[in-house]
């Protein structure tokens, strides 16, 4: 069985490793961007690497679902669902845009706290509501105005965001009991028995391009299947549910100067003045 660390040092170390993570997450939604593969072959890549890597955590994971089933699966599931919406997202619409829609979903972390026993502050719920505003104004200039391709972009982005939601309390509970590992491989393992089948049936000229990005997605696998995997889900492991939405910040944060700097999407006041409101609102929230 896990614990939370009770000593400064790791109160310390969970938050630098969390953001060490997200801001590494934060690269993702370029590199997808840049390479023209479907969104479920770029899933399907992380989990197969990600279920390699952390095979050991084999046994633990075997005593889990004897014990959660319910919310083995459900976490597993929403842990699919938030990356192939995000990632469909990504291609529908301009990268800021999606990321910052996609995180209002410390939103709905902070607003259900208290399923899992952490308290609601006023500050924390400000927070929130700070963030949300900003969302809006975002999508006032870019939302509708921007065509059918832009909306279906933000129906994707809010789908992961009520999943990422659904993850991180699903995570939070079930790491009380179980190895970061094993939760890794848990989900991996529930990707590949849901996504290779599924690509090999309706996906097959998709995964047939894919071979002409083989070191493309190697390196994808291990940056982001393995080590970017590792250090959010061992932060959230170390940190209140508070500070796993706070943290979430850094993502967008993180891609939305990716944006500007790698793809030359364009910096406009709407999207400086929410964007900073959404950050702001993930830092006032801090634990």
């Amino acid at each position: 069985m896990t614990r939370e660390p009770s000593n400064d040092r790791g109160r310390t170390r969970g938050p630098l490793i969390l953001a060490a993570g997200k801001i590494l997450f934060g690269t993702t939604a370029l590199a997808v961007r840049l390479i023209p593969l479907h969104p479920l072959i770029f899933v399907l890549t992380l989990n197969g690497f990600a279920a390699i890597a952390f095979s050991r955590g084999w046994k633990e994971l075997k005593a889990a679902l004897q014990k959660k089933t319910w919310l083995v699966v459900l976490i597993s599931l929403a842990f699919i669902v938030q990356d192939i919406a995000y990632y469909a997202a990504v291609k529908a619409m301009d990268v800021s845009v999606a990321t910052l829609v996609r995180w209002v979903a410390p939103v709905f972390v902070v607003s259900t706290t208290f399923l899992i026993g952490e308290r609601v502050t006023r500050r924390t719920v400000f927070s929130a509501l700070m963030a949300f505003c900003g969302l809006v104004i975002i999508l006032a200039e870019r939302g509708i105005a921007y065509g059918a391709a832009n909306v279906t972009g933000i129906l994707f982005s809010l789908l992961s965001a009520l999943t990422v939601a659904v993850y991180w309390m699903g995570a939070k509970v079930i790491l009380k009991e179980l190895d970061v590992r094993a939760l890794i491989l848990l989900r991996s393992l529930v990707a590949c028995v849901v996504l290779v089948p599924l690509v090999a049936i309706g996906f097959r000229e998709e995964a047939r391009s894919a071979l002409a990005f083989l070191p493309y997605l190697a390196g994808f696998g291990v940056l982001y299947g393995i080590l970017a995997a590792y250090l959010d889900t061992r932060g959230i492991q170390e940190t209140s549910a508070r500070q796993a939405a706070v943290h979430g910040y850094l993502v967008p944060m993180t891609t939305v100067i990716g944006s500007i700097l790698l793809l030359g999407e364009q910096l406009t006041p709407a999207l400086v003045v929410g964007g900073a409101m959404v950050i702001a609102g993930g830092y006032l929230a801090r634990a």
